[in-house]
């Protein structure tokens, strides 16, 4: 440790110019000598840091007019044969009592007898280099004494980051003795946590450097700065390691300092023993709760998050957790959620490119599993940063059948405009209905129309309104771009990683500069080229008077899988309750603003023939279907849909009388919506089916049965129409996320996910 020089300071000359001098050092304890062995070994290892130290560019400490430079150490827990008094001299200070070294056990060694590979001893042996450091330090830090409390995260941090790297060097490890708390903020003065914080260092230090480099050498570009090293120094520190960033050519994803540096740190390590505290947070899909929390500057905080899956629901696409971090104390000007920083498992968050974008990340799990989540506080400014409050929302599945206990629950509550059109038409008008529909679905009919799933059922739906499409629109190329400069950021890393590990990563990072450049090039071209015609799409959906609603939900029946899909078009740009019809007259309504609705059920031979048919990619022989499409068809039994308004149902009666054939007709079916609203659909169908023949003597195109088909709905998401459609949907923004594709109103089929 940096100490003051009693009396030993009176000794001191002016100083001279700052050389590094390779000199042998004297060491003795104040007028006796150190046995010559140790003595020696002490002088060596001096040397010999000081010669590393010149080598890696760091400034030479200031020597005196002295022809010798002496070496005097207290052990921490001052024995009485070695008294404090002694002092220290030319800021170097030794674990050094009667020429024995004191381990972390309390036994006193002879460093002569110690193994070197032996760590755990090697690090107290490295402590010459790490007083040493100090006096490197004291070139920069001199005229700052007042600081030299808050420093000591930077003083005894980078000292002991000096150790482990000179172990690394002689070693081939960097043998660490202790792990910081980083539920602190960095500069915590706390004497516990300061040295510990040495890993930090160390490990930042090795991402900035190329392999062959030592983890020390970004520190130099630290304390070259001349400015910025008022109260902690956090603004010296943050534009060192951007420096040392540029100088070292390091992954972009590390260029910003300690505001890339302390998320990439986080990720690296998912061992939850950096945090003092870590609550576990138990979730039983599907499930949402909100977690809110209070950090201090540089500071970060850690929570287990285990997902319980029930393999009953499991399908290939997995369960998705999705983890959304806001600021919950943010102002009027740009976006409060900038200095924070969210961490799940390995892997950091991509930031939003806008502000109203959710801050999202979204993981699949397969099994019960227990993530490890951080949140960190450090702004792009770093010595700017205050304090924050955030809160994290967690979801499993995210798309709810009943209310959820798991912690705080969506608003299922929305304003339900009027909906009802001028032109006298009861489809379409708005509706007070009453009446408490179970949750989940239900849907049940002959042949293939039975399906349903209870409360907890998976479902997926989207109200999509004029605004919501204008906003996902408005995002779509800012978040593409935002995603694809982070996948390659993530690759950067990747490669980075790989390299430290010795690994061949089949490309230099020669060319990665060149192919992100390349990458980044016609990026900004597409953009340009494309962002006109996206700003004109999202006018004309902002618009539209009308709003779709889509949904898929996920049953049984009969112990095998089937999806029962929801298409409408209401009326109004909010939705709201209604009721619509399965046929419409058109000649009624503008067009494109028909207010109609259609359900479908998919049994299991279905899906599973769709599948087979679209993951073959086989081509069908003219005349035939493709493989699984004939299956898909056959599952269905003959059965369709039949539904017409009363003009198209009277046309057919006249229709008949001048033929032998009997008039066939169905009602128009009708759909009361009781709900459509963001975050919550609710209402009921019914409708006609009729089944046909695969042939027909008659000539007549007579059904072989006709039946009813009957169904509910009532189902709640944590969307609020300013969702970036993670968890499910046509995400344009969500390349990150590894999920695959899914749209509501169409059938979930798995695809893609081995």
């Amino acid at each position: 440790m940096r100490r003051l020089l009693p009396f030993l300071a009176l000794l001191v000359a002016a100083p001279v110019s700052a050389q590094w001098s390779l000199a042998p050092w004297s060491v003795r304890i104040s007028t006796r000598e150190v046995p010559a062995d140790r003595a020696a070994w002490v002088s060596e290892t001096l040397v010999a840091a000081g010669t590393w130290y010149r080598d890696l560019g760091f400034r030479a400490p200031t020597l005196t007019r002295s022809a010798d430079r002496y070496v005097v150490e207290v052990v921490g827990q001052v024995a009485t044969k070695c008294e404090k008094e002694l002092g220290s001299y030319n800021y170097v200070s030794l674990s050094l009592c009667s020429g024995m070294f004191r381990m972390p056990s309390g036994e006193l060694i002879d460093p002569a007898t110690v193994g070197r590979a032996d760590l755990e001893a090697a690090n107290r042996l490295s402590t010459p280099v790490h007083e040493l450091f100090h006096a490197v330090q004291e070139t920069t830090l001199a005229p700052y004494d007042a600081e030299a409390e808050a420093h000591g995260w930077i003083v005894e941090g980078t000292a002991t980051a000096a150790e482990y790297a000179w172990n690394q060097h002689l070693h081939g490890d960097f043998g660490m003795t202790g792990r910081p708390d980083l539920s602190l903020p960095l500069t915590s003065t706390l004497t516990a946590n300061i040295y510990p914080l040495g890993h930090f260092w160390y490990r930042v230090g090795e991402m900035l450097v190329p392999r062959g480099t030592s983890a020390l050498a970004p520190l130099r570009f630290v304390f070259e700065q001349s400015a910025g090293w008022e109260e902690a120094g956090v603004a010296a520190v943050d534009a060192g390691l951007r420096a040392a960033a540029v100088h070292f050519g390091a992954p972009r994803a590390y260029a910003n300092g300690l505001y890339d540096l302390v998320p990439r740190y986080l990720a690296e390590h998912t061992d939850e023993r950096y945090f003092s505290t870590v609550p576990t947070l138990e979730l039983d899909a599907p499930a949402v709760h909100d977690v809110e929390g209070t950090l201090l500057p540089l500071a970060s905080t850690a929570m287990q998050v285990r997902v319980n899956v029930d393999e009953a629901r499991l399908t290939v696409r997995g369960i998705p957790v999705r983890f959304t971090l806001e600021a919950l104390d943010g102002g009027a000007l740009g976006d409060a959620r900038d200095p924070l920083h969210l961490v799940v498992g390995e892997s950091v968050a991509g930031r939003p490119a806008l502000a109203s974008t959710p801050f999202t990340h979204v993981v699949q799990v397969f099994s019960d599993t227990t993530l490890l989540v951080r949140v960190a506080n450090v702004a792009e400014e770093a010595a700017a940063t205050g304090p924050a409050m955030f809160t994290v929302r967690i979801e499993a599945e995210g798309f709810y059948g009943e209310a959820v206990t798991d912690g705080a629950a969506p608003s299922l509550s929305a304003p339900r405009p009027d909906a009802a059109r001028p032109d006298g038409d009861r489809l379409g008008e708005s509706i007070d209905a009453g009446g408490a529909l179970p949750p989940g679905f239900s849907v049940r009919g002959p042949g293939p129309w039975a399906c349903e799933g209870g409360g907890r059922s998976q479902a997926v739906f989207d109200l999509m309104t004029p605004d919501e499409v204008g906003r996902d629109l408005d995002r779509a190329v800012p978040e593409m771009v935002q995603d694809m400069e982070d996948m390659i950021d993530d690759v950067e890393v990747t490669l980075r990683r790989l390299e430290r590990q010795g690994m061949a990563a089949g490309i230099t990072p020669e060319q990665m500069a060149q192919l992100r450049q390349q990458m980044d090039t016609e990026m900004a071209r597409a953009r340009v080229e494309a962002e006109p015609d996206i700003a004109a799409a999202a006018d004309e959906a902002r618009a539209e008077r009308m709003t779709r609603l889509m949904a898929t939900f996920v049953g049984q029946t009969g112990g095998t899988e089937c999806q029962m899909t929801l298409n409408a078009l209401l009326s109004g740009r909010e939705g709201g309750a209604q009721i619509l019809a399965g046929a419409v007259d058109e000649d009624l309504y503008p067009e494109d603003e028909v207010p109609e609705f259609g359900v479908m059920v998919f049994p299991q031979a279905f899906l599973d023939g769709m599948r087979a048919g679209v993951s073959s990619g086989s081509m069908a022989t003219p005349g035939t279907l493709p493989a699984g499409l004939r299956e898909a068809a056959e599952a269905m039994g003959g059965w369709e849909v039949c539904t017409m308004t009363a003009q198209e149902a009277a046309e057919e009666r006249e229709m008949a009388r001048g033929s032998d054939c009997p008039a066939v007709t169905c009602t128009a079916g009708q759909l009361v919506l009781e709900e459509a609203a963001q975050g919550r659909i609710a209402g009921s169908f019914q409708f006609e089916v009729l089944r046909w023949p695969e042939t027909s003597s008659s000539g007549c195109a007579v059904p072989e049965a006709r039946g009813t088909v009957v169904g509910h709905f009532n189902v709640a998401s944590t969307d609020d129409g300013y969702d970036d459609n993670s968890l499910a949907g046509v995400n344009l923004g969500s390349i990150r996320s590894g999920l695959v594709p899914i749209v509501p109103g169409t059938p979930i089929l798995d695809l893609g996910v081995e």
